[in-house]
């Protein structure tokens, strides 16, 4: 599994079917254990996602994923996204800064020498 978790639309507050079954899936086996997770959600609405944000963070916790701090969440996603590509400015500058924290997480996961420093197969490096 990569470092970040796979986008997924928000249903009734909580993630989608296909998500939650793929992780219900992991649960026990230790995939994600101790690696670092950094979520950002989006919507078109005000919220951002957010619910289904918070939803996916507890599941992680639960199943030992190293959740960062750092959330991102994109309210009015059509309006920062033209031709497939986010191009505000803001929206931007704030997903490399959790990118950042992200990286910086994994470098602490490194350093500590953790068995689980492992990121989509390969130790990290």
């Amino acid at each position: 599994m990569s470092p970040t978790a796979p986008p997924a639309p928000e249903y009734a507050h909580g993630t989608s079917g296909v998500l939650k079954n793929a992780l219900e899936w992991m649960v026990g086996g230790g995939e994600i254990a101790a690696k670092p997770v950094a979520l950002v959600s989006a919507s078109t609405s005000t919220t951002g996602g957010g619910n289904a944000r918070a939803w996916l963070a507890q599941t992680l916790t639960v199943m030992g994923a190293e959740v960062i701090p750092q959330v991102l969440r994109i309210s009015q996603a059509t309006r920062r996204i033209e031709d497939g590509r986010l191009t505000d400015g803001p929206t931007v500058a704030a997903l490399r800064d959790l990118l950042d924290g992200l990286a910086d997480a994994a470098a602490t996961a490194r350093e500590v020498g953790s068995p689980f420093a492992r990121v989509d197969g390969a130790l990290l490096s």
